[in-house]
């Protein structure tokens, strides 16, 4: 590919870096960088790599990290300072170099290496630029001109967040990437701190918007930030003084895009997505960002699409990851004033545990951290677990599982004939002694609009031939998928057989020697069809707004509550994922409703409302879902979806998400 001409815009970490990798690799281009900005206009402190970043681009990259790293400031834990103690969760490798001197470096290298630096020079209109260029590369940050130049090949998404922040920076030393909170008369406030040199460090106030407008921030200049925030912080500073570099107050800005090339242009870094800043990954993707670009060019010389669609093949699956794990941050940050009241070692976990970390990955690095959560929490977690009898319903492995544990739950019984899923549905007499010398749950259910189909070992949701299958039941005569039967619109003598049906099964559960009971609420059936506004098509007074469509949900519930004794939960779908669903406010005051109506539990699972539904599948996947019911509805929630094995239920557990766990149908070591 010798000889092109590849033109960047956008002088910061993504173009640099691409421009200097690209030339390294091949002399023969010819490659101009834009800059907007003078050559020593920067915003904001000191850019953070983790341990495995810097690890990465020493492998592939043997000139310039060591550059870097001559400049950079390393620690090792992670410290939470809270409630008057100092917790550090250490073997969390970091490091940190001023984004002045880290710029400096790659605009030295480019020069050396014969890259065009163009300084102080806009460019309003980045399609004059394809004229005199093979590949237009935009590395121009998250307010792209050529992103918005060709905005319906790239076709942007952005969301603005629901928090307010300040880029700050301080004099106070501070010997690891450290986080506190404090509050005021308008509300709470937390700082994000990380060193980049002996006596700087970058230090950002966040809070949420409601606090923002009672403190008034919104008309704060520079100054005034300074001030307020160093009144407020007064007991971490020691003295020492918080730094400005153009630091108003933002709403951080999620870029996604469907596409990240177009023709011969491609988008790098914050052009292309971002990430939010607490999972420190802005400057480290835009450097991945620009070594995979320069290697696709390597491996496709001469075909400038066919290179930009590798690099895109490469990096998106990876950049999404990281996006997913952001979003569970940011969703953390938006809300962590409901848990600033927590003990230290209790929201310390929480804290650390809201995306990446786990109890298995922190006990490994700091065994010592972990077992002081442990000792603070005292809590027995697997006398919190609930095991779920295998699909195939065997009795001898259920037997088995509640042999070795306080509970194990049944499959999902039906509550009537016309309530199965297939024709293989078990029934609670199933389990009669058994539930009388073990601890058993039963958790029972009416199929609705998904009833009726063959076995699932056969596959999901496949209906049963016409003359086999039996009239089906939903709050809309709306099918499940494609190729389900269409049911009929539940009628008021349906419901009251329908609540009968649960009362009588609760009943004999209680009368069989089950202790506990869950209803199935979520999943798509019967009693999901009434929550969910997508199944939900209602005119009367059982659909509409929630408190109707909670209407008959609640009189099954008040039904089946009289009827036992013992300890209930039920099961909903607390997110549909998918657009249109439930929303997360009516889903937490579904729970709270649950709870009003004598649920001792709430079971937080997520899709299946409809087959289009796309749920993150993973491990603990569901966690957050619980975790909301459980400290934003304040109902005490069972997680449920991807808990494989103990450690997952320490993580849950231990960090207050949940008050019980659902085991994916295995036993924990």
């Amino acid at each position: 590919m010798g000889g092109v001409r590849i033109t960047c815009v956008g002088g910061g970490p993504a173009g640099l870096y691409f421009a200097v990798l690209a030339r390294r690799a091949d002399p023969s281009r010819h490659i101009t960088v834009y800059e907007r900005d003078r050559p020593d206009d920067t915003f904001g402190f000191g850019v953070v790599f983790s341990d495995a970043t810097m690890s990465f681009l020493a492998e592939q990259d043997r000139e310039t990290y060591p550059a870097i790293l001559a400049h950079a400031t390393r620690w090792d834990p992670i410290t939470v300072r809270h409630g008057g103690q100092v917790l550090r969760a250490g073997g969390i490798g970091f490091a940190a170099v001023e984004r002045r001197r880290l710029l400096a470096v790659l605009r030295e290298q480019a020069a050396a290496l014969g890259v065009e630096l163009v300084f102080q020079r806009a460019v309003p209109d980045p399609r004059e630029l394809l004229e005199g260029t093979d590949l237009l590369v935009a590395g121009d940050g998250v307010h792209s001109v050529v992103r918005a130049a060709f905005a319906d090949a790239f076709r942007p998404r952005i969301e603005l967040g629901p928090t307010r922040f300040s880029w700050l920076g301080t004099d106070r030393p501070f010997d690891s990437l450290t986080f506190f909170f404090e509050g005021d008369e308008h509300g709470c406030f937390g700082a994000h701190v990380y060193p980049y040199g002996p006596d700087r460090a970058t230090f950002i106030v966040e809070t949420d918007e409601e606090t923002f407008r009672r403190a008034g921030i919104d008309g704060f200049g520079e100054a005034e930030t300074i001030a307020y925030c160093e009144r407020l912080f007064r007991g971490h500073l020691d003295g020492h003084r918080l730094l400005a570099n153009r630091s108003s107050w933002q709403r951080f800005r999620t870029v996604r895009c469907a596409s990240w090339h177009h023709g011969r242009v491609v988008l790098l870094g914050d052009a292309a997505h971002t990430a939010h800043f607490s999972v420190g990954s802005g400057t480290k993707m835009a450097m991945e960002d620009g070594l995979a670009l320069s290697q696709a060019l390597d491996r496709f010389p001469g075909h400038v699409e066919a290179a930009l669609a590798a690099y895109e093949d490469e990096r998106r699956p990876r950049v999404e990851h990281i996006q997913a794990m952001a979003g569970t941050s940011f969703d953390w940050w938006a809300g962590f004033r409901r848990w600033t009241a927590w003990p230290p070692e209790r929201f310390s976990f929480h804290f650390l545990t809201r995306s990446q970390f786990r109890y298995d990955t922190l006990a490994t690095r700091d065994p010592g951290y972990v077992a002081s959560v442990e000792r603070a929490a005292d809590l027995d977690v697997r006398e919190r677990l609930i095991a779920v009898e295998p699909a195939g319903g065997d009795l001898d492995e259920l037997a088995r599982l509640a042999g070795g544990r306080p509970l194990a739950l049944t499959r999902l019984l039906p509550v009537s004939e016309d309530g199965r899923v297939s024709v293989e549905d078990g029934r609670l007499e199933d389990y009669a002694g058994l539930a009388r010398r073990l601890p058993l749950g039963a958790q029972l259910g009416h199929a609705g609009p998904r009833g009726a189909c063959r076995p699932r070992r056969l596959g999901l949701d496949r209906p049963l031939p016409g003359p086999e299958a039996w009239p089906l039941l939903a709050a809309s005569a709306l099918p499940y998928g494609p190729g389900s039967a269409v049911p009929r619109a539940i009628d008021a003598a349906g419901m009251e057989r329908v609540r009968e049906d649960f009362a009588s099964a609760a009943r004999r559960a209680a009368e069989l020697g089950f202790r506990f009971l869950q209803l199935h609420f979520g999943h798509g059936y019967l009693l999901a069809t009434f929550l969910s506004p997508l199944t939900n098509h209602r005119a009367d007074a059982y659909g509409g707004p929630l408190p109707n469509r909670m209407r008959f949900p609640l009189a099954v519930l008040d039904a089946a509550r009289a009827a036992f004794a013992g300890e209930l939960a039920v099961a909903i779908s607390v997110c549909d994922w998918q657009p249109g669903g439930l929303s997360e406010a009516d889903a937490l005051a579904a729970a709270r409703l649950l709870r009003d109506h004598g649920a001792d539990f709430v079971t937080a699972l997520g899709g299946q409302t409809t087959p289009r539904a796309v749920p993150p599948y993973g491990r603990c996947f569901q966690a957050v879902l619980a975790g909301k019911v459980q400290t934003e509805a304040g109902v005490p929630a069972i997680a449920a979806g991807g808990v494989g094995g103990l450690d997952d239920a320490r993580t849950i557990l231990l960090a207050g998400r949940a008050s019980r766990c659902l085991l994916d149908a295995v036993r924990p070591a």
